[in-house]
């Protein structure tokens, strides 16, 4: 069987394997090369160029045809009469383009002087590498810091990030933040920074979101430059276009120091004051309460009551559980007294 380039001669098939491999590897990389004679003037390029700059693959070779392209100030040097000016600036060069088509891309530029005999340089060759979809994710890269950043001033607040198994991607950042040395790269690392009594719920917490794929939310005391603080962390999951779990976004933040002092009141220990104040926020009547908790309308009378001590204990725990299963939490505080809390309508 004769082999499909037994016609051509050695050199030229090799010559032509070549050309071809390196079309594919420009094509791929989004490179084009070109090579410059000082001496006779003449310039050559890679189908490469003419792909990059928007260029007809019968216009001729000429720098001035690049500069006739480039963008800002740099649109200057390819006007220059002196060849090694226009050399030294294609030898490392990022600039910005517009295509004929109107596209703005931007190209850099590699470029080296190359020796021929003992007259010194008289020849240059280079590539132009299209990075503008490299740049773009650059830009792109230093907004979102810049934006995170600007979380961070604007919020006070730590913002983290994990991958989807929940370890931290960036666990130098946090540890920055939080002013700690050591630790683990996970979020069991992070926990170790939670007070112990606070760790277990910390960990239910964070593990039934990575299951649930459901937003993350707890409150607990962590230490900072040596001292418990009470802090609060919230994340959600980011998605990919399928609605998989790419990773998490989360922020912790201190709170004031009487936030987590409340402490969720007893069933049947709420206040005349704290069943009011429920009853206001629901915006429900006496005779409403008393039909949900299953209770007569002067039981709720006296229960509201600062002055009557005659309500049984079997009648709080109704109208509590009627206020609870509403969506009403009742906390106590030391420092801060009696609270009623209604979560928000989904």
């Amino acid at each position: 069987m004769i082999g499909w380039n037994s016609w051509m001669p050695n050199s030229i098939w090799r010559e032509s394997l070549s050309r071809s491999i390196l079309d594919l590897v420009e094509d791929k990389a989004n490179i084009g090369s070109w090579s410059w004679d000082f001496a006779s003037g003449e310039i050559s390029w890679s189908v490469g160029v003419y792909r990059i700059f928007g260029l007809l693959p019968s216009e001729t070779p000429e720098m001035s045809l690049i500069g006739s392209l480039v963008q800002g100030s740099d649109a200057a040097v390819f006007r220059s009469p002196t060849p090694l000016i226009v050399a030294r600036f294609l030898a490392d060069r990022k600039f910005t383009i517009r295509r004929r088509d109107g596209e703005l891309r931007t190209v850099h530029s590699h470029g080296k002087l190359l020796a021929s005999g003992p007259s010194g340089t008289a020849q240059f060759v280079g590539a132009f590498l299209d990075i503008s979809d490299s740049q773009l994710d650059d830009e792109l890269f230093l907004l979102r810091e810049a934006l995170v950043d600007s979380m961070r001033q604007l919020f006070d607040v730590v913002i983290w990030q994990t991958d989807a198994g929940g370890a931290l991607t960036d666990p130098m950042q946090w540890r920055m933040a939080i002013r700690r040395d050591e630790g683990s790269d996970s979020s069991a690392g992070v926990v170790q920074n939670v007070h112990p009594d606070d760790r277990e719920g910390v960990h239910h917490a964070w593990a039934a979101a990575l299951a649930s794929g459901k937003a993350y939310h707890s409150e607990f005391r962590m230490k900072l430059d040596g001292v418990y603080v009470p802090a609060r962390s919230q994340a959600v999951p980011l998605l990919d276009s399928a609605g998989g779990i790419l990773g998490w976004i989360g922020f912790t933040r201190q709170l004031d120091a009487r936030a987590l002092d409340a402490q969720t009141t007893r069933i049947g220990d709420i206040s005349p004051a704290q069943i009011r104040a429920a009853r206001g926020m629901l915006n429900w009547t006496a005779r409403d309460l008393a039909a949900r908790a299953g209770v007569s309308f002067s039981s709720v009378r006296r229960a509201e009551s600062e002055k009557n001590n005659s309500v049984s204990q079997a009648t709080l725990e109704a109208i509590q559980a009627a206020f609870e299963k509403s969506g009403v939490s009742f906390v106590t505080s030391d420092t801060v007294g009696l609270g009623v809390i209604v979560k928000p309508q989904q």
